[in-house]
């Protein structure tokens, strides 16, 4: 981490299958990340952070098991988030924010029961917030916001009763924002932010307007 490393990363990697850990954030790395990790069968932690990493996200990094924690964000990633996801459901933390990533969120989340951050802010998605995330009652940290997100909210998402953390401004939701995931904010969800500063859309429980 945060040493000058550049250049771009070896698919040769796939031949370090004992590792556990690998943290690569803050160089200088470039170039597609190889689909080459389906033999790091130990690995827990993938950081890549603060890079200049492009192209997809290599499906055979859907194929390690014992991965718990993604750290992906402030790349140049872009294509769609695999639907293959859902084989990671050990994954307690997954940050893909500040990247290029479009099409929609995958609904995958249904027996993710560790998750608790999933942050993708600024991206280019599209589409709805997966009703799967209901499912999710670890999560303490949800961001979506600076997306093309619409309508609807799922109200799956009053299940998530750890949840401290919820931002969804700068996309298109309109309307009201459901008075029954305002019921969080009588526990433990303490910054809600949204656009109710435009004329389309309301919230009478968040903690922050943009």
């Amino acid at each position: 981490q945060k040493n000058k490393l550049s250049g771009v990363l070896s698919p040769a990697i796939s031949q370090l299958t004992n590792l556990e850990h690998l943290q690569l954030d803050e160089n200088s790395f470039q170039g597609t990340l190889p689909d080459a990790f389906d033999k790091l069968k130990q690995l827990v932690t993938f950081g890549v952070v603060a890079n200049a990493f492009e192209g997809p996200i290599p499906e055979s990094l859907m194929n390690v098991p014992n991965l718990q924690y993604i750290f992906m964000d402030n790349n140049k990633l872009s294509g769609s988030i695999p639907l293959s996801l859902e084989k990671l459901t050990g994954l307690k933390k997954l940050y893909l924010q500040n990247n290029e990533l479009s099409s929609t969120i995958p609904d995958v989340f249904h027996n993710f029961k560790q998750l608790e951050a999933f942050d993708v802010k600024s991206n280019k998605l599209v589409g709805i917030i997966p009703n799967s995330l209901g499912s999710c009652t670890a999560l303490v940290k949800l961001q979506v916001n600076n997306n093309q997100l619409v309508n609807p909210i799922p109200l799956s998402l009053v299940e998530l009763t750890n949840l401290e953390i919820f931002h969804l401004f700068s996309n298109s939701f309109t309307g009201n924002f459901p008075e029954e995931i305002c019921q969080l904010r009588e526990g433990k969800l303490e910054n809600l932010a949204a656009d109710c500063n435009r004329e389309d859309f309301s919230c009478t429980c968040c903690t922050l307007c943009m």
